[in-house]
């Protein structure tokens, strides 16, 4: 008998030891481990709504008294909003991330308050409730958002300025709509003269704009003439 005839046996019993092992390996009834799905961060949640609600803060950054948010722009929000709540709300991270976000919502209104906006004002604690149903921050804003919401809307048409006179007056044309009625009105006013629930303060530089008051809360805000915005 050769050597290879005496190795042939023992080779071929290492090839299937072999492959009996890596049968073993592959067989049908091992089951690998299930991956498990890693939580999202703090930060990865708040980036997630904060993308969602950059346009809004855009919008607040550059609203006047009279500015509201679109209608388009506020289901677009929602139905975001919505989604993203629904995918991390059972998170660990969900209300860490959530408190950063109302942080930054509060941010805006401020600046809505400061402009004097009572309906941006209610829009954004409405939001901030979304997420921190319990904030009793936004309390004293609703409240006063409730009692500016149906201020008189105020367009500049134009002025008039009398040289017939000793001493100069100024009259502003101007559009007011109620929102309480429905009414558009037209009138012709001059510095200090109370109308519709308002007072003409003063001019805001050339024929700029009027500081005008809000009589039931002493508010002040600023409305500016279409002709000056359009040169800026």
């Amino acid at each position: 008998m050769t050597a290879n005839a005496c190795l042939r046996p023992a080779f071929v019993s290492c090839a299937a030891i072999l492959l009996l092992a890596g049968c073993d390996s592959q067989s049908p009834g091992a089951k690998s481990k299930p991956e498990v799905e890693r939580e999202p961060t703090a930060a990865e949640i708040r980036a997630q709504f904060d993308a969602v609600l950059q346009p809004l803060h855009a919008f607040v950054a550059s609203a006047d008294a009279d500015s509201s948010v679109p209608p388009e722009m506020t289901a677009q929000l929602q139905t975001q909003l919505d989604e993203r709540k629904k995918k991390f709300a059972s998170a660990k991270a969900y209300r860490e991330g959530t408190d950063g976000v109302v942080t930054k919502l509060e941010d805006s209104l401020r600046v809505a308050r400061d402009r004097q906006n009572g309906v941006l004002v209610l829009y954004l604690c409405e939001l901030i409730k979304y997420f921190d149903p319990g904030n009793s921050r936004v309390v004293r804003f609703e409240k006063w958002g409730e009692t500016v919401k149906n201020r008189p809307v105020v367009t500049i048409r134009g002025w008039y300025e009398p040289r017939d006179t000793t001493v100069r007056i100024i009259y502003a044309f101007l559009e007011v709509h109620t929102p309480e009625d429905g009414q558009t009105h037209h009138i012709q006013v001059r510095e200090e003269e109370e109308f519709l629930g308002l007072k003409y303060v003063r001019i805001i530089g050339k024929k700029r704009g009027i500081v005008f008051e809000y009589l039931k809360t002493k508010d002040r805000f600023e409305v500016y003439s279409r002709s000056w915005l359009r040169q800026q």
